[in-house]
């Protein structure tokens, strides 16, 4: 089943079974070939905390969530089957960067979707200029245990193939979703009754 242009769902990243971030957001566009995703500025989500309070960027074995509010404006755009999405980001009006986020290929849920994090990302700047994002993170997560470093280097070449496409001025990059700008009609998202229940 297909989501309709405005539609609010949720894109959970799942952890050991059990939810480790939610982000509520309005459907652009899901079509055989890209779903689209719309996070307006100010929107609230889930993120994962120590009991204390400390925002967490590696998964230990228990963690909390908590709600805060995104501060860009950012569509999401993902293609079925693909280890990453491209994720482009505004301050008001201004065109700020290209952030690849590299992860596992989005799941479809009952919500929404449903993936995980690799920790690795990648920034691309208007100019052209680009920078690993979160090496430290996934060069701990391999010493630790939870990336295998086979896998480690399977989602550095992700972002690679990715940069190679940015530099052929293939898709989405020569879309023209820079200039996207999202309806006015729209309404801020928020999370649905139930995005809390763990998977199945």
């Amino acid at each position: 089943m297909a989501w309709a242009p405005g539609e609010h769902i949720v894109l959970r990243e799942i952890y050991l079974g059990r939810i480790w971030a939610a982000r509520p957001v309005v459907v652009v566009r899901d079509s055989p070939d890209v779903m689209a995703f719309w996070t307006p500025p100010g929107t609230r989500w889930q993120v994962p905390t120590t009991r204390e309070g400390a925002r967490l960027d590696l998964q230990p074995d228990d963690w909390v969530l908590r709600e805060v509010p995104f501060t860009l404006g950012t569509l999401r755009l993902a293609e079925p089957g693909v280890g990453h999405s491209v994720c482009v980001f505004w301050e008001g009006e201004e065109f700020l960067a290209w952030y690849v986020n590299l992860e596992e290929p989005l799941r479809r849920a009952p919500l929404g979707f449903d993936y995980l994090d690799q920790k690795l990302d990648l920034i691309i700047h208007p100019d052209g200029l680009w920078e690993w994002k979160d090496e430290d993170h996934l060069a701990e997560a391999v010493r630790r245990g939870i990336v295998a470093a086979d896998q480690a280097s399977a989602i550095r070449r992700e972002g690679e193939r990715v940069l190679e496409r940015y530099r052929a001025k293939d898709s989405p990059f020569s879309d023209g979703w820079e200039r996207w700008r999202p309806d006015p009609a729209w309404t801020t998202p928020v999370l649905p009754d139930g995005w809390d229940r763990a998977p199945r």
